[in-house]
């Protein structure tokens, strides 16, 4: 339909689904941010759903809504678009939720070891602010396939050594976990995501 006739007929859907993650079950669908974002650059006026995302995301409450709209702002940062990658520096910031791989994962991703940095950082944070925090390697370990773990571990005890909120981090972490990067091999297999919906099936 998008890729036909543009978002004729779906502009208002896309724009609150753009925003708001209408999963019918979270435990069976998958995140649809890739998914929603090769829809939105099919149509005519892209930049009219970017920086609704851009300017709503600061106000998202929902984990399920942050998870979804963080994955398509990492996708327009990664592509320099304006207000994306600060948007999600400042969300993450404020550290409203538990788990820290919401926007936590998407950060590193796309910002590698700067992004690593400032996670750490704000993690370390929240660890010396907040006694009943808890953080294991968990986030670490889903971002090794963006950055080289022998690499990130040596920036972050470097970092530690002058920075007392990276060392919190790392120093939390390795009493948590034992370590602060597991090795591939001890990993766990994340199980397959079923493929998107074709876009042409959409509608």
């Amino acid at each position: 339909h998008v890729s036909d006739h543009g978002d004729a007929g779906i502009k208002e859907v896309l724009l609150a689904g753009s925003c708001e993650n209408l999963f019918y079950d979270s435990q069976i669908d998958s995140c649809r941010a890739e998914w929603l974002m090769e829809m939105i650059d099919k149509t005519r006026h892209p930049a009219l759903y970017y920086d609704h995302m851009v300017a709503s995301f600061m106000k998202a409450a929902d984990a399920r809504d942050v998870e979804q709209q963080s994955g398509m702002l990492a996708r327009l940062a990664r592509r320099e678009y304006p207000g994306a990658r600060k948007a999600l520096y400042d969300k993450f910031d404020l550290q409203e939720f538990n788990e820290t791989w919401l926007m936590g994962r998407d950060i590193i991703e796309f910002d590698g070891i700067p992004g690593l940095l400032q996670v750490a950082e704000v993690l370390g944070k929240r660890i010396l602010n907040d006694p009943d925090f808890w953080e294991d390697n968990v986030l670490l370990d889903m971002a090794q396939g963006a950055i080289d773990p022998i690499e990130a571990e040596s920036v972050l005890r470097s970092a530690a050594a002058e920075n007392p909120n990276i060392k919190a981090y790392v120093d939390h972490v390795v009493a948590q976990s034992g370590c602060l990067f597991s090795t591939k091999s001890d990993l766990p297999r994340m199980p397959e995501e079923p493929p998107p919906m074709p876009l042409e099936e959409f509608l």
